[in-house]
């Protein structure tokens, strides 16, 4: 996911403020946190993935008389638009002030040549022995896997790309005959813009326009190259497989038969003659903001054309044509493009989709909508028994019902425990239901767990997740035939059908609201927060 430079300068800032303060928080998984606030880049956004950290920090207005009294480092909000910067020292006596942004670097200047720039927003922190990233470690090791990863690439292409050009100085360029080596570039320069152009592409399909805002004519000529064929494959996807088909045909080329070959290409540029004359066509007049990426490949296809047809190339009929070898060069071609762009267009598209998503989920607008419905969830029975977790006094309470059946089950289970493990503002109550009223199985487990005394009963049920038998658990209850526990487990089931949920998944209500399946447990607590600020 592309930031912009405003996004840029407000985790830069973050990051380098708590590097100078020696806090434990990987760089990846800060630009985690701050890209799911809904309103990053804000002073509040910073402010608010510090507070998840248990970081203490206050976002402040201040008067510019007062920068000398500020805890240093902290973070600046500049309104010049270059955004954030971090505050490294201010000398009052000799009117001068270092701060460092993330792209511009360090700066120093008079106090009051900054004021000009500043109105007086800055962020100062303090950390204490518990702020920081819970599995420091394991984050680290995945955020320089991460960064290894594309210098793993880039070697890999360096070696390709070596053995490419060894094959082609050895059995390539013996090929005496210019109109080889010209097609050859023109092929390799295709290749490459319309890789560009398909980059490029999957931004604008995701809805990602924060390449295209850096140049603007690149906005809607990009449409040219994301109009589908077929409903599938784009122009430039297109594009990129002929230009692909016609390099590794030229480098297959067979010297004997290099007329037919040069026949065929030929013809086969002949075929794009009126898309050509389209794509003039829409970027002269219809959107009138022609993109240089999109005419360079076509002067690539007008160049190819002139060399082409002004040769005389025709197939010879004595000399065998390799058709078979073209088809499934081209079958060959075109299923490993099928298969990969899948996962290429995922890869590139699902990051911003999944920040929008998160974005979405705790924005004031939808998590007023969510509590602002009427609650659907019926009143307690007094035969329910419960599992206990958390703490019993905690003034925020969460009712949370599971199968012990199910594997999602057992996962929300542990996210419950590492909850009550992180906070004890937060109460939680588990209802146990099994997969249907006929799945006797479940019933027999949900029997034996709340067979136990209500102390006990976290433990049981915890260690019925942890090996799903009862022999390897050491239980020893025998309650098949409790009626009373029998009748605790019918009415779990009639609240569970008047609360008109699933069985099979784990539901979980706050304060009476039942939530969205997109919100985890270990995000309750920022719902919590999110709830003090809606007007009621």
């Amino acid at each position: 996911m592309i930031l912009s430079k405003y996004e840029i300068s407000a985790l830069g800032a973050v990051n380098r403020l708590l590097d100078l303060k020696n806090v434990r928080i990987t760089g990846l998984h800060l630009k985690n946190k701050l890209l799911q606030e809904p309103t990053f880049p804000s002073l509040l956004s910073l402010s608010n993935v510090l507070t998840d950290f248990t970081i203490f920090n206050a976002p402040l207005i201040i008067n510019p008389k007062q920068l000398g009294k500020i805890p240093i480092p902290a973070v600046a909000h500049l309104e010049n638009g270059m955004g954030y910067v971090v505050i490294n020292k201010v000398d009052v006596e000799n009117n001068l002030i270092e701060w460092h942004h993330e792209q511009a670097g360090a700066c120093r200047e008079t106090i009051s040549e900054f004021c000009q720039k500043w109105q007086g927003a800055i962020m100062v922190v303090k950390p204490d022995e518990k702020a920081g990233e819970d599995y420091y470690e394991t984050s680290r090791i995945t955020e320089k896997s991460n960064k290894l990863r594309l210098p793993f690439i880039y070697a890999s292409l360096a070696f390709l790309i070596g053995y490419f050009v060894v094959y082609i100085s050895t059995n390539v360029l013996s090929i005496q005959s210019e109109l080889f080596r010209s097609i050859l570039s023109i092929k390799i320069i295709g290749v490459i813009l319309c890789a560009i152009l398909t980059r490029l592409s999957i931004n604008a399909l995701d809805g990602n326009s924060k390449i295209t805002d850096v140049k603007s004519k690149l906005q809607n000529s990009l449409n040219l190259s994301t109009r589908k064929i077929l409903g599938f494959l784009n122009w430039s996807e297109i594009g990129l497989i002929y230009f692909v088909f016609g390099l590794s045909t030229l480098l297959l080329l067979d010297t004997e038969n290099h007329s037919n070959i040069y026949a065929f290409l030929k013809w086969l540029n002949f075929t794009t003659v009126l898309y050509v004359l389209w794509a003039i066509y829409y970027q002269r007049f219809v959107i009138r903001k022609p993109c240089l990426l999109c005419i360079a490949s076509v002067v690539l296809l007008l160049g190819e054309f002139y060399l082409l047809f002004a040769a005389p190339l025709l197939i010879e009929k004595n000399n065998h044509f390799p058709y078979n070898h073209l088809l499934t060069n081209f079958l060959l071609i075109l299923t490993l493009w099928v298969f990969i762009r899948k996962y290429l267009f995922n890869s590139m598209s699902n990051e911003s989709t999944y920040y929008a998503l998160q974005k979405l989920k705790f924005s004031i607008d939808y998590v007023q909508t969510i509590f602002s419905k009427s609650s659907t969830t019926p009143p307690i029975f007094d035969k329910m028994q419960f599992v206990e977790v958390g703490n019993p006094d905690a003034a925020n309470t969460l009712l949370v019902v599971l199968n012990p059946s199910s594997a999602l089950g057992a996962i929300r289970f542990k996210e419950l425990i590492s909850l009550s493990a992180s906070t004890q503002q937060i109460s939680s109550k588990i209802i146990l239901v099994p997969d249907s009223p006929n799945d006797f199985i479940g019933i027999n487990i949900i029997k034996n767990i709340l067979g136990y005394p209500t102390n006990q009963r976290l433990a049981a049920l915890t260690a019925w997740f942890e090996w799903t038998d009862f022999n390897k658990c050491g239980f020893s209850v025998q309650v098949e035939e409790n009626d009373v526990l029998t009748d605790v487990v019918e009415e779990h089931i009639d609240w569970a059908n008047l609360a008109r949920i699933p069985f099979t998944t784990p539901s979980i209500f706050l304060e009476d609201t039942l939530l969205p399946a997109i919100y985890a447990i270990k995000e309750i607590p920022k719902l919590f927060y999110l709830r003090r600020f809606i007007v009621e």
